[in-house]
């Protein structure tokens, strides 16, 4: 292993809260700086709801191949957790 990598990875808790369940905040997107990079949270958003939102099973996969098509060239990872 590298000298800065360590084999105890650092971990944290949070509360995620629906505020106002049926609109907008109903899910949310866990990925990496490879999808980020390339849309921004508003774009993230608005590709999850119109593409399907919560019946679309294959909505990460569509959000991995969208970074891709905008060029993203570092690792890309997604999940989108629906509430």
């Amino acid at each position: 292993m590298k000298e800065f990598v360590v084999a105890r990875p650092y971990l944290s808790v949070c509360t995620v809260v629906c505020e106002s369940p049926g609109t907008h905040s109903d899910f949310c997107v866990v990925a990496c700086d490879g999808l980020w990079d390339v849309m921004s949270d508003e774009e993230v958003g608005d590709f999850v709801l119109s593409n399907g939102g919560k019946s679309e099973a294959g909505i990460s996969r569509k959000l991995i191949d969208e970074a891709l098509n905008r060029g993203s060239t570092d690792n890309i990872s997604a999940v989108v957790l629906f509430f």
